[in-house]
């Protein structure tokens, strides 16, 4: 009996599973880069104004951080 169909099989099967695996990581490491470079961006939503530079206070902007679910504040970092 000829083991080489099986062998060769195999390995091609490894050779085609690697360079998918390689493939996506490689896509996936440039996805994460550009969003790494857009939080570098100024103009990028993701950086806050007082970051930027523009002088403007984010006072006022609900945000999960500052509220207790309640819509109230939780008076964490205003003197509370």
């Amino acid at each position: 009996m000829n083991h080489w169909p099986f062998i060769i099989a195999a390995y091609a099967l490894t050779v085609i599973g690697t360079a998918g695996v390689t493939l996506w990581a490689f896509i996936s490491m440039r996805k994460a880069e550009a969003l790494a470079s857009a939080l570098k961006r100024p103009s990028s939503p993701f950086v806050p104004s007082e970051v930027e530079g523009s002088g403007a206070t984010s006072e006022g902007v609900s945000t999960a951080l500052d509220t207790n679910g309640m819509g109230e504040s939780s008076g964490l970092g205003k003197g509370a």
